[in-house]
């Protein structure tokens, strides 16, 4: 900063009030997913809001200035009074054609991705490097989710060359961002924990905030907006220019974005707020707590007046048979609330990285580009699929394989349908392996996952295609040389047939999948569509379990539950009110209650006469005082 601004005659400042906000907000959305343990990396309990610095800003504009070099200046002095450490990043991007992303979008991405040197160095590993950080490849994406960092300013500058030998002019674009408190050698990068859980002195994490999982000053902005430049006059708007879209994480293997999904963002895949083990009944809103309430203190009134008044004039009737029935529909109309942040829904991996749940957060943001496939035809056809498959192994008519004694019967499953959306709408070919899809009656729930790039309209449908490849993955077991089939139906280890075994595996009685299409933008293929089709199992499979245990079908079916000769999987065990078709819910039969011996006459008597007479009004109160169970 020391002397005048240098001039390059050759370049022109880039930067705009939109790119500052799209630049801040980026670097916001990203360090708040790491917070929110999206990304594979331990969570940071102490994670900064970053605001705007037009002094970071103005160091940056230099630096970019340089431009059209590629590489920054290794001893530039970046020291201010306040922040005697400034990190840096800088990219530069030349001759971007018309139709590809915006230059300052595709250098952000890079930055981002250069994590995965980290995840991919065999010489540290990543909690590692978080306890003792060292310059590396790393460094961009370090710099940019460095835990006391709160500042920032960057530099965008657009210069051009002309090459004698070659007669072309080189279109150049230099972004350059600086970040105070900054990278240190050997020091930590973040505290690991709970987001929130170790936020400095004076700071704490907003709920209204846009940025929730962020530690913030009182005077830190709850939106995206960006301070206002020092001096007079604020600098104006320019109209001209549209605003560029939010730069994402472009590594899909993290599930973007705790406020994006991979869900449909039907709670989805972030979590539907608070959503229900009875899906498809909604989630009580907070006009069901009121009415809720309403009914309980009508309740406790109508008790009152039971216990002191009612009960000498009604006769004593046969009046629990209703009080249980209503006692199950009243209930039935609220559905229990499942907090799937909690820590007995989180997962821990090797290394003792702690997960947060899948459906834990905010119903993610569905992309403009994204779609969600599923419907209920796709879903029948998937449970026929499975329940298909396991009936013909039943019968030993899957080749090499034994049939199984204990085969259940597969049901549709909401919630793990709600997960799988999650999961498939990352929009990526591979599966996130650290994925967490634990349910408060399954903790182990397995998934098969498939992604198609660019299906062809004449080719079967890709949903199709996904599950005949899982079944097909049981060869692998055969043609593997250290593999025998015999032990591994005795005690399971992954592998390439594991599809196939999740598929098989006897236990499971619970699936529900996501089905989605997504349109991405390649600079070197251009737009591009994959199709994801993920699928969640419960319970899952587990290592070194059997997958089945051998014998005649339905000859070892677990207890309440029996082979039905009238269905259409006769050769699986189930449950008595699994349907019998390829209906996607279970019929719930109440067997009628037991008729009761016919009454002896009452004594006549003045009560008796007034109920006689009046027995209509009689019959409404006995419904009425059925709420009195509530009270108990």
């Amino acid at each position: 900063m020391c002397g005048d601004e240098p001039e390059n005659k050759n370049s022109t400042d880039a930067m705009t009030d939109e790119y500052r906000k799209a630049l801040m907000k980026s670097h916001n959305e990203f360090r708040n997913t790491h917070a929110g343990g999206v990304i594979r990396w331990a969570n940071p309990s102490n994670m900064r809001q970053i605001i705007w610095d037009y002094t970071l800003e103005k160091m940056a504009k230099r630096t970019a200035l340089h431009c059209p070099k590629i590489d920054p200046k290794e001893f530039e002095c970046r020291k201010t009074p306040e922040f005697p450490v400034i990190g840096q990043t800088y990219g530069v991007i030349s001759n971007p054609r018309p139709d590809d992303p915006i230059p300052l979008q595709e250098v952000l991405k890079d930055w981002i991705k250069t994590r995965k040197d980290a995840e991919d160095d065999e010489k540290i590993t990543v909690y590692e490097l978080i306890d003792s950080y060292h310059d590396g490849p790393w460094a961009p994406a370090v710099r940019m989710m460095w835990g006391e960092t709160t500042r920032m300013g960057c530099g965008y500058i657009k210069c051009w060359r002309f090459f004698d030998k070659t007669k072309e002019i080189v279109n150049t674009f230099v972004l350059a961002c600086n970040y105070a408190p900054g990278d240190e050698e050997k020091k930590k990068i973040y505290e690991k924990g709970d987001a929130c859980s170790g936020c400095p002195s004076d700071t704490q994490c907003k709920s209204k905030s846009i940025y929730p999982k962020l530690c913030a000053a009182a005077g830190d902005p709850e939106d995206d907006s960006v301070n206002p430049p020092p001096g007079p006059t604020p600098a104006p708007k320019p109209t001209d220019k549209t605003e560029p879209g939010p730069i994402t994480d472009p590594h899909p293997t993290d599930k973007t974005d705790p406020n994006t999904s991979p869900g449909p963002k039907p709670d989805p895949t972030a979590d539907p707020t608070d959503p229900t083990v009875t899906i498809p009944t909604k989630p009580a809103s907070s006009s069901d707590a009121l009415l809720f309430s309403f009914i309980t203190l009508s309740c406790c009134l109508l008790h009152f007046a039971w216990v002191y008044i009612l009960r000498w004039y009604l006769p004593p009737m046969v009046i629990w048979k209703w009080l249980i029935v209503l006692k199950i529909l009243v209930k039935s109309s609220f559905t229990q609330k499942i907090d799937w942040c909690s820590k007995e829904l989180e997962c821990e991996f090797e290394g003792g990285k702690q997960v947060k749940n899948v459906l834990c957060g905010n119903e993610p943001v569905v992309k403009e580009n994204y779609t969600n496939l599923m419907t209920d035809e796709y879903k029948k056809f998937l449970l026929k699929q499975h329940n298909d498959y396991r009936n013909t192994l039943a019968k030993g008519n899957v080749f090499k394989w034994t049939g199984p004694s204990n085969m259940r019967q597969f049901t549709w499953d909401f919630t793990l349908e709600k997960m799988a959306t999650r999961s498939a709408f990352r929009c990526t070919t591979d599966p996130d392996e650290y994925e967490c899809r634990k349910t408060p009656d399954h903790p182990v729930v397995g998934q098969n996952y498939d992604g198609a790039t660019n299906p062809r309209p004449e080719d079967p449908p890709p949903i199709e295609e996904s599950v005949k490849s899982w079944m097909k993955s049981r060869d692998e077991a055969d043609l593997d040389p250290d593999t025998i089939i015999f032990v591994l139906v005795n005690e399971y280890k992954p592998g390439l047939w594991s599809p196939a075994i999740r598929m098989m595996w006897a236990d499971t009685y619970r699936m529900g999948c996501g089905y989605v299409s997504c349109v991405r933008f390649n600079p070197r293929v251009k737009w591009y569509t994959i199709v994801v089709l993920a699928c969640n199992y419960a319970p899952g499979e587990e290592e070194k379990k059997s997958v089945y245990t051998r014998g005649a079908a339905c000859s070892e079916c677990p207890q309440g539950t029996g082979c039905n000769a009238s269905s259409i999987y006769p050769e699986l065990c189930a449950l008595p009110g699994d349907p019998t078709n390829d209906d996607l819910q279970p019929t719930t039969t109440i067997p009628p209650p037991p008729v009761p011996p016919p009454p002896v006459p009452p004594t006549p008597s003045l009560t008796y006469a007034l109920f006689q007479k009046h027995w209509i009004q009689h019959l409404l109160l006995y419904i009425s005082l059925s709420c009195l169970y509530l009270c108990d």
